[in-house]
């Protein structure tokens, strides 16, 4: 087995919660995607997963309340998200762990990562 489907298998099985890709009746599937680690691994197959889920609803929640273990990558792709207008009323997010507010202030990104939460 690669590397690249081991990061897949692993991002599918662990990253996500099961339920994300839920079709719901009115197209806005309310409960959050929880994600526990974005890095540079789960990057591209969460874009992937991002780009499905947004063709079977009209927005998403990603649950960052608990997200333990973000780089530089996983910044980067939340301030993008925020940053193109538009994806960034349909994909949002919950209020940062400890550790994604701490990394994006050390980047100069904490405004990017709070202008696209959301109480939960």
């Amino acid at each position: 087995m690669t590397e690249e489907s081991k990061t897949m298998e692993y991002t599918e099985a662990h990253v996500m919660s099961p339920d994300c890709l839920n079709d719901s009746s009115d197209g806005v599937d309310e409960s959050p995607w929880a994600l526990q680690s974005l890095t540079i691994a789960e990057c591209a197959p969460l874009y992937e997963r991002l780009k499905q889920g947004l063709s079977v609803q009209d927005q998403i929640l990603l649950d960052i309340s608990k997200c333990d273990d973000i780089d530089t990558a996983g910044l980067q792709f939340l301030a993008a998200i925020q940053n193109d207008p538009e994806v960034s009323l349909k994909i949002r997010w919950s209020r940062p762990s400890e550790t994604v507010s701490m990394r994006a202030s050390r980047l100069g990104l904490t405004s990017w990562i709070e202008a696209g939460a959301v109480e939960v």
